[in-house]
């Protein structure tokens, strides 16, 4: 095929509740690996009949060449085997995948599309998980996931990888291979857990995507799998005494799959929580641009405002803004003990990042410190215990004007507490900090 087309680029900014989708042609005849040829065309969200693609974006410096709207455009890997697959499975609805939908140069589309985000995994018809390319022995490692979520018991349910119990899986009883033998694990429980270990589980985005799809289902290569199932076994594999020993086998800092599965559970059963919490709950989940790690979360969560997704702001004032946020709480979600909050969780990892801030806001990036928490020394609940008259402390906004509602980020912090002198305690002001993230101190 001739390289002369022209070089691709975006004929307009998308406006208000538009969004673009991948419409790809069929291969030509007799060359089922030709060249792919896709356009783009603009529909409105709340009428496009569409599917979505979650995957990982992976390593961007090597590149695949394919034709958009007649033009030149190269794309990554992982996307194009993506891509590829979904033509060679004949699909023909409208595709939505985010780096070829949106135009990741613009800064406005961008802001304003993945704010969009949440209700655009709602929208699809399915939502496609993207595990890469089948590996031997995975056809082996997903029949053992898909018979054990087919035959669970009642009492299989309630291990949810939220903690280690004693039961064991008894791989035996249910007519499945040891998970070692010898001292290697089994090669359809190593290929199973490679699956479970794939790096679309450890990024931040795929949460949302997740979370949001009305029928998400995954596909590692040309096999479709029970996304249920995956994630069923996920949980058993991190609660089960006699599973969990596959973790030996990887230097992985983490078993994402399972939180995950985790975060699943816990959006079903309490629906959308502040951001802080979601944070909590992902803070070991990964993105390449660390803002990302806030606006990843932003369509499954609550009380941010309507703007919190702006690819103009700088990493000081998102993480200011909901350090903010995390301290003043909300009545839904009232924040218990804010000092021992800030004392548990400075923000290292944004200091690391040698970003600007203030040093009251805690870290919503960076796993807790093993060991004792320095707010041990000074917890406000054990001294209320204690003594009944000791005040809790208090985080409140305040402004020149009280008339006027607060606007981050213009006002300032104002932080009360309690202090003891001569075993007695007196209620002070203990100081009044700028929210502005270049004022604060």
């Amino acid at each position: 095929m001739a390289q002369d087309e022209p070089s691709f680029h975006y004929d307009s900014l998308l406006q208000g509740r538009y969004v673009r989708l991948l419409m790809i042609e069929p291969p030509e005849a007799d060359k089922p690996s030709s060249i792919l040829r896709v356009s783009l065309v603009e529909q409105p969200l709340d009428t496009a009949e569409f599917d979505a693609l979650s995957y990982v974006w992976g390593d961007q410096t090597q590149k695949f060449r394919i034709i958009c709207n007649g033009q030149n455009h190269s794309i990554g890997q992982s996307l194009h085997e993506a891509l590829t697959e979904y033509r060679r499975r004949g699909s023909t609805r409208g595709l939505w995948a985010d780096a070829i939908c949106i135009n990741q140069a613009c800064e406005a589309e961008k802001s304003s599309q993945v704010q969009m985000m949440g209700d655009i995994y709602g929208a699809a018809c399915r939502t496609i998980i993207w595990l890469g390319q089948i590996q031997p022995h995975d056809m082996d490692g997903i029949a053992i996931a898909e018979m054990s979520y087919a035959r669970r018991s009642r009492e299989d349910d309630s291990t949810d990888g939220s903690d280690v119990s004693f039961d064991s899986f008894n791989c035996r009883s249910r007519g499945l291979p040891e998970v070692l033998v010898g001292n290697n694990p089994h090669p359809s429980w190593k290929s199973l857990y490679s699956i479970l270990t794939h790096p679309w589980f450890s990024r931040i985005w795929v949460v949302q995507e997740l979370l949001l799809s009305r029928d998400p289902v995954m596909w590692r290569g040309d096999r479709s799998v029970d996304t249920e199932a995956m994630l069923w076994m996920a949980g058993q594999i991190s609660g089960r005494v006699d599973l969990i020993i596959l973790r030996d086998f990887d230097d992985l800092p983490e078993f994402y799959a399972n939180n995950i599965a985790l975060c699943r559970s816990r959006y079903r059963t309490f629906g959308s929580l502040p951001i802080w919490i979601s944070m909590a709950h992902n803070i070991a989940m990964e993105a390449t641009h660390i803002i990302d790690r806030y606006f990843a979360l932003a369509g499954i969560c609550t009380g941010q405002p309507s703007d919190f997704v702006n690819y103009s702001k700088t990493l000081e004032e998102v993480a200011t803004q909901v350090g903010l946020m995390t301290l003043l709480d909300t009545p839904d979600y009232p924040t218990p003990d804010g000092l021992d909050r800030l004392a548990d969780r400075p923000s290292l990892r944004l200091r690391s990042q040698q970003v600007r801030i203030p040093s009251w806001i805690p870290d919503c990036l960076s796993k807790p410190l093993m060991g004792l928490p320095i707010s041990r020394t000074y917890n406000t609940e054990n001294l209320r215990h204690q003594q009944t008259s000791f005040p809790r402390p208090e985080f409140q906004v305040v402004t020149d004007d009280l008339e006027k509602e607060p606007k981050f980020p213009f006002a300032n912090l104002k932080v009360r507490g309690a202090s003891r002198r001569n075993h007695k305690s007196s209620y002070t002001t203990l100081l009044t900090i700028a929210v502005g993230s270049r004022t604060a101190n």
